[in-house]
């Protein structure tokens, strides 16, 4: 364990648990109302960002909890000017949703944060194109289906890190994993499906309609 880890009050890191499954239930709201409604929810996206930084508090501390605050600030300030200058392909809650991914990743895991939002992001994307019939990438998309599951994947990370089973992020891959961790892969794993199926369902329904 990492010494901020190994020093602290053992009713403090209790609370680790009870928090990523705080970040697991505001993550399968999020998806749900984001696939209904095409918008983020700010008041469960809040939740789970505040769930995030307790965590990141009780696993490395609080220096490392305030530089991921900063840079999820700066990645939501960096992608509001973008949603700006092109208004027309990012909804107005785009920015604080990519601020709560910058959040989660911190300057530690940025890299991993982006390649996980580019695949999520693509896969949804092609998904939703086929399913409407149009070519990949021609289609909107619950941007939920990117930044939620690319959250828990740094999220995954930081658990393993900070119980130092691994040497993060040279290594990615972990020799074992804990119950907490073992929830998070197979949220991320089941959020992302239970997504896709409701995303689905729902083009069904209105298929139906028309």
């Amino acid at each position: 364990m990492s010494a901020v880890f190994a020093t602290m009050a053992p009713w403090l890191a209790i609370f680790s648990l009870p928090l990523m499954l705080m970040c697991l239930m505001g993550a399968i709201l999020l998806l749900r109302h984001d696939i209904r409604y095409l918008e983020i929810d700010f008041t469960i996206l809040a939740a789970v960002s505040v769930a995030i930084l307790l965590l990141i508090v009780i696993w490395s501390g609080w220096r490392d909890a305030l530089a991921s605050l900063a840079f999820g600030i700066l990645f939501g300030a960096i992608t509001e000017a973008v949603r700006r200058l092109r208004p027309s392909q990012m909804g107005q809650g785009d920015p604080w949703a990519l601020a709560a991914l910058g959040l989660a990743a911190g300057p530690s895991y940025a890299i991993v944060s982006v390649v996980s939002l580019v695949v999520f992001g693509s896969f949804a994307a092609i998904t939703y194109s086929l399913i409407r019939g149009k070519g990949w990438f021609r289609s909107m998309f619950p941007m939920a289906l990117a930044f939620i599951p690319a959250i828990w994947v740094v999220v995954s990370l930081r658990a393993i890190a900070a119980y130092e089973w691994v040497p993060l992020p040279s290594a990615l891959m972990p020799m074992q994993l804990t119950l907490e961790v073992s929830i998070t892969i197979i949220a991320c794993v089941a959020a992302w499906f239970f997504g896709l199926w409701l995303g689905g369902r729902n083009r069904a329904a209105t298929r139906q309609q028309l």
